[in-house]
């Protein structure tokens, strides 16, 4: 729920800041796309590497990455109206955004807890 939310405010905000004004942007399509690359970055790890989990994070990662370059090559060549591209891309960066902080957070927090015993 959590990456949900900040996925779509972050899109949201993005969005007003980005889109001329007077623009109309309704739905929930840029949480949608955070979540994509969360569920995807989210499993992906080097200290944990089970073949369950690569063929998992190839086969997701190979639907989220089709549905970015596509939303990337859209966006590249005007756009589609009425779709918004920029809450679309923003999501999925927030989501990338949130997963690194988070997994860079935890590490931190267990190499300080290795070395205080």
């Amino acid at each position: 729920l959590f990456s949900y939310i900040f996925c779509g405010v972050f899109a949201s905000l993005a969005s007003l800041s980005l889109l001329a004004k007077g623009t109309v942007s309704i739905g929930a399509s840029g949480a949608v796309f955070g979540l994509f690359v969360v569920s995807t970055l989210g499993r992906f790890s080097l200290r944990d590497l089970d073949w369950r989990k690569v063929v998992e994070v190839a086969v997701l990662g190979e639907f989220v990455f089709r549905q970015l370059a596509s939303e990337i090559s859209t966006a590249a060549n005007g756009g589609t109206r009425g779709i918004n591209h920029v809450a679309h891309l923003s999501g999925a960066a927030a989501g990338a955004l949130m997963v690194f902080v988070m997994k860079f957070t935890v590490t931190k927090y267990e190499q300080r807890t290795q070395r205080n015993g």
